[in-house]
């Protein structure tokens, strides 16, 4: 009984044949002789046929699978970017889920101030939300329960975006990487 590699790999080599096959019916095609096939429908096949392989693998096997050797990321090179036939993934999970819905907001919710002098705002956020802590405490004492929360929200806000302006402003002055452009 062949192993999760092998049905993969034979799938993968399945798709690599029918890719083959539309590179030699477009040479035909072009010299007027050979078989009658539609370009167009083989290649359809070809991604067809490679999507159903990956979509099972990836179902029954998603623990078992292997990195593609260079033929069959050459192979599949003309249906897929780069980067999804590079960089499958082994091992691990997903970084998607609810909690990076709050992540997401998080540095949405800091952006503008970062284009927007980060350095300047960073104190601002960080005496907002010491005020905003303070007024609540405040509030407690008080028995002001709506300008509590209110307050409790402020310096919740305030001090998030103090956080994520001071991780910006950090790496705007020690860039962990190096970005490198090519023209």
């Amino acid at each position: 009984m062949p192993g999760p590699r092998d049905v993969l790999r034979n799938r993968t080599l399945t798709a690599f044949a029918i890719a083959t096959l539309l590179a030699a019916a477009q040479g035909q095609a072009q010299s007027g002789t050979g078989i009658a096939i539609d370009p167009e429908q083989a290649r359809r096949l070809a991604v067809q046929t490679l999507a159903d392989a990956l979509r099972d693998a990836e179902q029954q096997h998603l623990r078992t699978a292997a990195p593609l050797s260079a033929p069959m990321r050459e192979a599949l090179s003309p249906f897929f970017p780069a980067r999804i036939v590079d960089r499958a993934r082994i091992a691990g999970e997903s970084h998607y889920g609810l909690a990076r819905v709050f992540i997401v907001f998080r540095d949405v919710c800091v952006l503008p101030f970062a284009v927007r002098d980060a350095a300047a705002w960073l104190g601002r956020f960080r005496i907002i939300g010491v005020l905003s802590a303070a007024g609540a405490l405040i509030g407690v004492f008080w028995a002001q329960w709506v300008w509590m929360a209110l307050l409790t929200l402020l310096a919740l806000f305030s001090l998030s975006n103090a956080t994520n302006l001071a991780r910006f402003v950090k790496a705007q002055a020690e860039p962990a990487f190096r970005i490198k452009e090519y023209r």
